[in-house]
């Protein structure tokens, strides 16, 4: 029986928690094949125009860059890199890559330089003095 959790908007209980959480556990896996820290994994929202998304937010902040750098360079996403689109963006307190192999689109996000992020959930992140 797939575990279902309500889901992130809010709304009722669905399905896609299950099939996150099983690729979620997929990805990790095969990134601890290749000595890589696992990252927190959803299916991206439609709009974002990616197909998956992960952030580093269970590891400590001062750690979270460079483990989803990893993840960006095992994953390929910097040979496949567009010269013509910038990468790497900010939005809010976020870095957020977006890159594509093999027609999957990821995005993959770390804090911001700057930012010090919360160490639970449900605390607001707030700028470093």
């Amino acid at each position: 029986m797939p575990m279902l959790h309500l889901n992130r908007y809010g709304g009722p209980p669905k399905l896609h928690s299950a099939v996150e959480s099983t690729f979620s556990a997929v990805w990790n896996a095969a990134g601890a094949e290749r000595g890589l820290l696992p990252l927190s994994w959803h299916l991206a929202g439609p709009w974002s125009g990616a197909h998956f998304a992960a952030s580093a937010a269970g590891h400590p902040a001062q750690h979270r860059r460079e483990i989803v750098e990893s993840w960006i360079v095992q994953l390929g996403l910097v040979d496949e890199m567009d010269p013509l689109t910038e990468p790497l963006l900010r939005c809010g307190d976020e870095m957020v890559w977006t890159g594509s192999v093999d027609g999957v689109t990821f995005q993959l996000t770390y804090p911001a330089e700057g930012t010090t992020w919360p160490s639970s959930p449900g605390e607001a992140a707030v700028p470093a003095l």
